[in-house]
């Protein structure tokens, strides 16, 4: 309780400070410190700290992305919980909002390219390209979004090959070729 407090503090010390005991629980957790019954209070600040996608400093914005790669990183935790955190439907407030689609598409790809597309990440081609779609990443108003669209789809396009083509059935012939040309 006094950590998701934190979080949710308006002061940014307050806040970041909050953000490192989380990760010196996760880490206590995962050294077997804490007991198991203690990873629902976890699971309600990981929501939290997502939610810290939207904020309007890029300080808080980064550091909330850094504590959840930290705890995807834990083994009490691990890839395929956060993914499936990054992976759900936004907040209304920020259904359309750039800063966190593009946070959470920057985050999503980091996972993809560091534990790959498997059971274990908890990371499928489907869900991320179906969470893409529900964000309209390749058609966002926002640059930054699609920019980190494509760089999510290449990753990808890294594991899978010509089979993330499949999801590229929404996009303009021009934007395709552009793509195809990246994955080269």
């Amino acid at each position: 309780n006094v950590i998701k407090h934190g979080l949710n503090d308006t002061i940014s010390h307050v806040l970041l400070t909050a953000l490192n005991v989380l990760q010196d629980c996760v880490n206590a957790w995962a050294e077997g410190n804490i007991q198991r019954s203690q990873l629902a209070a976890v699971d309600g600040c990981l929501n939290t700290v997502l939610n810290k996608f939207g904020d309007a400093s890029s300080k808080v914005r980064g550091e909330a992305a850094a504590a959840l790669s930290f705890i995807a990183d834990a083994s009490c935790v691990g890839p395929a919980h956060i993914a499936s955190l990054l992976s759900k439907p936004l907040p209304k407030k920020q259904q359309n909002a750039p800063k966190p689609i593009a946070a959470r598409l920057a985050l999503i790809t980091e996972l993809v390219e560091r534990y790959g597309l498997r059971e274990y990440s908890g990371l499928s081609a489907s869900t991320i390209m179906g969470f893409v779609k529900s964000v309209n990443g390749f058609a966002h108003t926002s640059a930054e979004v699609r920019t980190k669209t494509k760089l999510l789809t290449i990753a990808i396009h890294k594991i899978i090959g010509k089979d993330v083509e499949k999801y590229l059935t929404s996009l303009r012939p021009k934007q395709l070729e552009e793509y195809r040309e990246s994955f080269l």
